[in-house]
This record gives C-alpha cells, structure tokens and sequence, in this order.
C-alpha cells in the first residue's frame, strides 16, 4: 500500500499516511492539532540492483584540459562549458545556419 507524506501547516509536523491509491487525494489531519494538512510531493524511492548498468562517471583529473560525456563537455577552469554545438552551446534551430557551415 502506497504511503503519501504530509506536513501540518500549523505546527509544520510530517507524517505519513498508508492508504491505498482509490484513496489518494482524501484529506490528511495532523495527529497533533487535528489541522487539515497539505499532501507533499517527493521523489520516489528508487533501488538499483548490483551489478545492473549504470552509466560511466567521469571526474576529471587536477589540471587536466577537460572532459566530455554525454554530448556534454567540461573544459578547464571557468566558463570552459558546452551542450555540443551551436552558439551558446545549444544547436541550431530548424531552418538557420550552424555558425560551423559558414
């Protein structure tokens, strides 16, 4: 059964209520003040198992030049940043010239 979290805008207490889906959107009282309380949204919690993929972290070494994942790249020291190409690193949009093609 899906717990929902909640925090009184009274007293600014957080609790959680289990209750199933169908249920979601009732309203939740603090067990405190019995004040009507606001629903939080989180991030579920998520787990990996081992051994499953996970992508390659890259950390760049003390004075190295730079480094490059993902379409995304790092340079050295500040404002060394790009999204892969473009001006402002963002690629051009449809039906303009790349600055590269000039």
């Amino acid at each position: 059964m899906p717990k929902y979290d909640f925090r009184c805008p009274e007293c600014g207490r957080e609790f959680e209520v289990s209750r199933p889906m169908s249920r979601s959107s009732d309203p939740a009282f603090c067990p405190s003040d019995n004040t009507e309380c606001e629903k939080l949204i989180r991030m579920p919690m998520t787990y990996v198992k081992s051994g499953s993929w996970s992508p390659p972290t890259t950390v760049p070494k003390p004075g190295a030049s730079g480094y490059n994942h993902f379409g995304h790249s790092h340079g050295a020291g500040v404002g060394g940043h790009s999204h892969g190409g473009g001006a402002g690193g963002l690629p051009p949009a449809p039906g303009e010239e790349s600055s590269d093609s000039r």
